[in-house]
């Protein structure tokens, strides 16, 4: 069997980079818990561009054992709240390009975690805001760690340098969280560093003071949609080596002029690599997928409901599970089930993100999770056909490219 096998595909879709394209995000805020700021920019999927982003005495806090937990937060405030059916469809997150797990003698190790807050005021710092949930495998049943990412109570335990991408799930605030209004609109991605006794560094039962100098390329956070069926058999996959140009000199010569020869390092590592890299031997070339997906239903290829809220005029046009009654709701009119925010289908939990050039993770075979399997991508084309072949079935093709 081939490792670099097309199974059953996964799309990881980043609601950062989609955020960002529309406009919905309003500022990014970075501190540690002695107030210190930290310039970067940590969303968008291009981990490359970050360079080192918090370094020096991030950890070296004023007070010894007696003094707060300390810790890193990185924060990305919205215009508008997001509505509540976001959150519920949250199932992954990640860290792109870090050495946050290089270690001291007095660091055993690094946790992170998501947090849901409703602001204060519209650019208000971080801390003031009303805690509404975290986004965590605490709850979750099974093993969450997709790579390099291992629970550790509610937070995430990353082991190694590199990238890290675990499931994870929305668990409200019980005493703040109210799932009839949409109040989130600030999403908190906090790390924090344990010593050798397992204590919180900062914390009341510790009284390390250390210094640290760490990477942090990229967060990523959103779902991930695995295609109801495999690809067909005839498929290609491609690498191209688009990053030179060659010239032949009038006396025969062949010069060749390389620009690049494969996606930059993340962090001083080579991109998707778990570990010490070795640059001189990293993958070189752009890969990129030809698939066709035949045989879809059209449920598995179409919205029930193409708008953000629930209005519905004529129920007949609508399955039975996939829309209420007035009299399930005890309302003037009935109502669709989903939205574009919860819908169950590739249009749209993948299509309706990706489709103006938005970058996404993919996974050909979401059985292997090993480093080398996944990419970072856009769609390299400007229209999708869906060709019916049979009542309520369709074929689906698409170019996948690999970009940085």
């Amino acid at each position: 069997m081939s490792y670099q096998n097309v199974a059953s595909c996964r799309f990881y879709i980043d609601y950062f980079s989609y955020w960002k394209s529309v406009g919905l995000v309003h500022a990014l805020k970075s501190w540690d818990w002695n107030g210190n700021y930290h310039d970067g920019y940590f969303i968008g999927l291009n981990p490359s561009l970050n360079t080192r982003i918090f370094t020096g005495e991030v950890l070296d806090i004023e007070g010894g054992a007696d003094a707060p937990e300390d810790k890193f937060v990185i924060a990305v405030d919205l215009k508008e709240a997001v509505p509540n059916r976001v959150l519920d469809s949250i199932n992954f997150c990640g860290v792109l390009g870090h050495n946050i797990n290089v270690y001291s003698d007095e660091i055993n190790g690094c946790e992170m975690q998501f947090l849901t807050n409703k602001r204060d005021a519209m650019d208000s710092q971080i801390g003031q805001h009303t805690p509404m949930g975290t986004i965590d495998s605490g709850w979750l049943e099974g093993e969450p760690e997709i790579i390099n990412a291992e629970r550790d109570d509610a937070e995430l335990k990353v082991g190694n340098s590199g990238f890290s991408l675990s499931k994870v799930e929305f668990h409200a605030n019980t005493s703040n969280y109210d799932d009839t209004k949409d109040e989130v609109d600030r999403f908190a991605f906090r790390m924090q560093w344990r010593d050798p006794s397992g204590y919180i560094i900062g914390g009341e039962s510790s009284d390390e003071v250390i210094s640290g100098d760490w990477n942090l390329n990229c967060l990523t956070m959103g779902h991930y949609y695995e295609m109801p069926r495999s690809p067909d058999l005839n498929l290609t996959m491609t690498t191209e080596f688009d990053g030179f140009d060659q010239l032949t000199t009038q006396g025969g010569a062949t010069i060749t002029n390389v620009r690049y020869t494969g996606n930059p390092q993340w962090a001083g590592n080579n991109a998707w690599e778990i570990g010490d890299s070795n640059k001189y031997y990293k993958r070189n070339g752009r890969r990129t997928w030809k698939l066709k997906f035949s045989y879809l239903d059209a449920t598995d290829v179409f919205a029930s409901n193409y708008s953000s809220n629930t209005y519905l005029q004529n129920g007949t046009h609508s399955s039975n599970d996939d829309y209420h009654n007035n009299n399930d709701l005890n309302s003037v009119r009935d109502a669709f089930e989903y939205t574009l925010a919860d819908d169950d289908s590739f249009g749209a939990k993948v299509l309706n993100f990706i489709g103006s050039g938005q970058r996404f993770i993919f996974q050909p075979d979401n059985t292997n999770n090993n480093p080398d399997q996944f990419a970072i991508c856009i769609l390299d084309q400007d229209s999708l056909v869906l060709k019916q072949t049979a009542s309520n079935v369709y074929d689906v093709s698409m170019k996948i490219v690999e970009v940085w």
